[in-house]
């Protein structure tokens, strides 16, 4: 289902952008379709996540005069958005829980199409049509897609996220910058810094305290792994389950009292999105979600045991 509450062509037309968006990589390619689609418009831009998104919003409402059209893209719609419901916003969201607020916005325009990540939304919305992308923009779109969604059938996906999360954390300018022409191959430095961190998240995974066992869920058993940690490290996470292979994975985080959640993607029958959204008050897409720890979440890891 899409609904876009607004004409493509004007916002096209204009000038001057304002564009937050989430500091992933999935946020950051979706940055760069929307510079690829206006290469002669000035584009200010800002990343942000889910615990500072809101209190930027508020500080830009109330003190920038004279709004450019501005667009929050990659960030779930929630009630608390609807504060910024102005003619002035767009919002563009692939979040399956987004779609209960669509039609509650009256203002501004809406985006929306519950898909594979936030980049393929950009493409098929905003660039699908151009002739003038290259096959290194293209292929970079089609990574970043990849790894948002999780299926991970192309070689560079995975890795290209380590490096997103290593040499440019803290620096996401500078990655925009670096791949503005789209993707280019690993340099021998970065293929080196991508292994490290790929060590030392193996070294993290032996700290964690895991718990094995079946799940059932609508009558169906999974093999399933739980870890406890107060640091969620995505390549700790990854060595774990490439050396389980489990159907199922958590990780609780005892500190924030969050879940991080993943299925196998072989598993067709099965949404993890819907499960985090049932039983942790969270979302997320087919193969990878997150949520809060419910007192039901907890309830349901009873029948794993300590390793």
């Amino acid at each position: 289902m899409i609904l876009i509450d607004m004409d493509i062509s004007i916002l096209m037309s204009n000038k001057l952008y304002k564009v937050f968006t989430h500091g992933d990589l999935d946020g950051a390619v979706s940055l760069l379709c929307f510079l690829w689609t206006r290469p002669d418009a000035t584009i200010e831009y800002e990343e942000l996540f889910n615990n500072t998104i809101e209190d930027r919003l508020v500080l830009y409402k109330e003190k920038t005069i004279n709004k450019p059209t501005t667009l929050v893209m990659d960030f779930s719609l929630r009630e608390t958005f609807l504060n910024f419901d102005i003619p002035e916003f767009v919002f563009i969201d692939h979040h399956k829980r987004s779609e209960i607020f669509v039609k509650q916005f009256k203002n501004s325009k809406v985006v929306f199409k519950e898909t594979t990540s936030n980049t393929a939304l950009m493409y098929n919305t905003f660039l699908k049509e151009n002739n003038n992308l290259t096959k290194d923009q293209k292929y970079l779109i089609a990574l970043a897609n990849d790894f948002d969604c999780y299926e991970l059938k192309l070689k560079d996906s995975y890795d290209l996220n380590v490096l997103f999360w290593s040499e440019y954390r803290g620096n996401f300018c500078k990655f925009i910058e670096d791949y503005k022409l789209g993707f280019k191959p690993f340099t021998e430095s970065q293929r080196r810094l991508i292994e490290n961190e790929k060590y030392l998240g193996c070294k993290l995974a032996e700290s964690y305290q895991k718990f094995f066992g079946e799940l059932k869920i609508k009558g169906q058993s999974y093999n399933t792994i739980a870890v406890i940690g107060e640091k969620y490290n995505l390549l700790a996470i990854d060595c774990l389950i490439n050396k389980y292979d489990p159907d199922m994975f958590f990780f609780i985080n005892i500190k924030t009292e969050k879940v991080n959640m993943r299925k196998k993607p072989s598993i067709k029958d099965f949404n993890i999105s819907d499960f985090a959204e049932k039983f942790c008050e969270g979302g997320g897409n087919s193969n990878s979600a997150g949520g809060k720890l419910t007192p039901v979440f907890m309830e349901m890891m009873k029948n794993l045991k300590p390793e």
